[in-house]
This record gives structure tokens, sequence and C-alpha cells, in this order.
């Protein structure tokens, strides 16, 4: 066992679990979650499709859309595209990165 494992380094990953609580919380057990970081659809609970760091949507039915953005300019294109999030949730150390939530439609 390291020290690791008893006591974890680095940041908090608290924005992580707070937005998969959320969508726990706000969607059916059937929802299928479309996101870039595979950790909000173990936490939630719910079916996940992934991809990393293209932002090009799949031809999969998903009925949520969740976002780790971690710049302005990736949270600035995602409320272009999407509009407002249903649900936003931030980092405490990093100040650019969220956590965006938005209902597919």
């Amino acid at each position: 066992m390291t020290l690791g494992s008893v006591k974890p380094f680095g940041p908090t990953k608290k924005y992580i679990y707070q937005a998969a609580v959320w969508l726990k919380n706000n969607s059916r057990p059937q929802d299928v979650i479309y996101t870039n970081d595979k950790r909000l659809g173990y936490l939630s609970q719910r079916k996940v499709f992934t991809w990393h760091n293209d932002y090009k949507l799949a031809n999969e039915q998903f009925n949520y859309l969740a976002v780790v953005a971690k710049t302005r300019q990736e949270k600035k294109i995602l409320l272009k595209y999407f509009g407002k999030p249903l649900a936003e949730f931030h980092s405490r150390h990093h100040k650019n990165i969220n956590v965006l939530l938005f209902k597919n439609k």
C-alpha cells in the first residue's frame, strides 16, 4: 500500500464528484452521458460514451453532454455552440477548469 492510497495528494476533484451527483440526481438510469471524462459516468452510475480532446460529437445517441473544460477558450466554444449549461461546477484550485452539463436536444 502506498501513502497516496491513504492520503490523496494534489488538488481535490470535488467538482467532478459534484457534477456526477447532479447527473445521478437529475437524469434517468437509462440516460446516456457523452463526456471527455469517464469518471463522470462511473460516479453517476450512467452509461457513457467518451472522447478525448477533439470535441467531435459522435453519431451515438446520448441524453446529456458533460464536458470538463480546462481553458477559458474551451468553455467559450462550448457556450457558443450549446448555450447556457444546465449546471456548472468549478475547480477550487484551477480557476479555468469547469465541468459543464448540457441536455442534448
